[in-house]
């Protein structure tokens, strides 16, 4: 691999004639490139900017909100990577990756082509994904999605929206019944959990109890 383009060689001492010539000229790149997030592109990106250019690019899009940037050292052909990282509610969970475009790069060597491509070893960021199960009185009840909404019957529940990982709270209210099963004091719920997070989160259930029941007194 050429280090760039290096300038060609001279001789300065030998006693046979000596002909330096350059088979192929190294190559360096140049230019610019853009980015593509969920649609919306960036304007053009110089080929070798510093971290916060990049990040400003990318902050400037109606799709992102607020970003990290870092970038690694040049090449030898002058290329450089960065490392995105979004940490901002706005682009919370496991995004689409980040969309390249290198048709305004350029180099040196015309015969080298130049590319922007998005490479692996990132990591995914977390959202919640999966099942899980409510104990009540000795009862298991079936496998209930992590987003499930709030149309149970017997009982009043109302759900709330999503937080940032998809993660959801349900209050659950019992409703009085012919059979006043439903009334007094009555046992906390348990759950069982399948529920599932990407890059080693590990989303957690908890139960926490408003206001205990009471019983209604009716006198004859």
């Amino acid at each position: 691999l050429s280090m760039k383009d290096p300038p060609q060689m001279n001789v300065f001492m030998s006693d046979l004639p000596v002909f330096v010539s350059t088979i192929e000229n190294g190559n360096v790149l140049g230019g610019t490139f853009r980015l593509e997030f969920e649609g919306d592109v960036t304007e053009n990106i110089n080929f070798d900017a510093d971290a916060s250019e990049v990040q400003a690019k990318l902050e400037a899009l109606a799709t992102i909100d607020n970003v990290n940037v870092f970038r690694g050292a040049a090449d030898d052909q002058n290329g450089f990577s960065w490392e995105i990282e979004f940490i901002s509610d706005l682009n919370s969970g496991n995004l689409d990756n980040v969309i390249p475009y290198g048709d305004g790069l350029t180099t040196s060597n015309v015969k080298n082509g130049a590319m922007a491509q998005v490479v692996g070893g990132g990591t995914d960021g977390s959202y919640i994904g999966g099942t899980f199960q409510v104990q009540y009185d000795g009862e298991t009840s079936s496998a209930i999605s992590c987003d499930a909404d709030d149309s149970i019957r017997h009982i009043a529940v109302s759900r709330s929206s999503g937080d940032s990982v998809g993660g959801y709270s349900w209050t659950v209210t019992f409703l009085d019944d012919a059979s006043h099963y439903h009334q007094g004091d009555l046992p906390a719920f348990t759950t069982i959990s399948n529920l599932v997070g990407g890059s080693g989160f590990e989303p957690q259930i908890t139960v926490t109890e408003l206001r205990k029941g009471t019983v209604k007194e009716v006198q004859a």
